[in-house]
């Protein structure tokens, strides 16, 4: 190996190490799934954007889409705190709801009422 190489490979190591560790956090089994339907007042809400967000150990941020029928579900969220953003097609943030997933294999429903 060159000295270059020798000298590079410790900081290559650490941003692997750094980069990853969210990512061993979701997949570690101490993971649930969020999940609900979002709705207004004629009925439901399909295409809204739904951003899932934790903190703790190390911040995790999931998003999905709601379906025809206003449904969602985003799986390996690790547990503890969630917050939950609900965007129109625009982005406009329409709501904002916290919950608790509360152990490894839960599935949390949450039905959120949008204006």
């Amino acid at each position: 190996m060159s000295r270059f190489t020798v000298r590079l490979l410790p900081v290559i190591v650490m941003l692997v190490a750094v980069s990853s560790g969210s990512y061993l956090t979701a997949q570690s089994g101490q993971t649930g799934t969020v999940g609900g339907q979002v709705s207004v007042v004629g009925g439901s809400m399909a295409g809204a954007k739904i951003s899932v967000t934790t903190s703790g150990d190390a911040t995790y941020t999931s998003s999905a889409t709601t379906d025809a029928n206003g449904k969602f579900s985003i799986q390996d969220i690790p547990i503890g705190t969630v917050t939950i953003n609900v965007s129109d097609t625009q982005n406009n943030l329409l709501k904002t709801v916290s919950a608790t997933l509360a152990s490894a294999g839960q599935v949390l429903n949450v039905d959120i009422q949008v204006p």
